[in-house]
């Protein structure tokens, strides 16, 4: 092997481990807003408290596979079968 950077040995540096090419990243941008569904009331303990949550794609491009997790209180107990999507 000669002190080239070459598989070849023929003088070459860029060969055998890399390739250099510039890319571009594109930004993502997306904004989540979780309001009370209904507003002005007074909740009680027991009572069922519906959530809206939106998400807003502020990026200039169509976004994919975009995954929420909302994580409630400890004060609070999740209704199973509760999501509208």
């Amino acid at each position: 092997m000669t002190g080239d950077d070459s598989l070849l040995g023929n003088g070459e540096n860029d060969e055998d481990d890399h390739d250099p090419e510039m890319i571009t990243v594109a930004t993502i941008d997306v904004a989540i807003q979780k309001t009370l569904a209904t507003t002005g009331i007074l909740y009680a303990p027991g009572d069922t408290v519906v959530f809206n949550v939106e998400v807003f794609n502020q990026s200039p491009f169509t976004v994919y596979n975009v995954q929420v997790n909302d994580y409630i209180s400890d004060y609070m107990t999740y209704v199973d079968g509760a999501i509208n999507q």
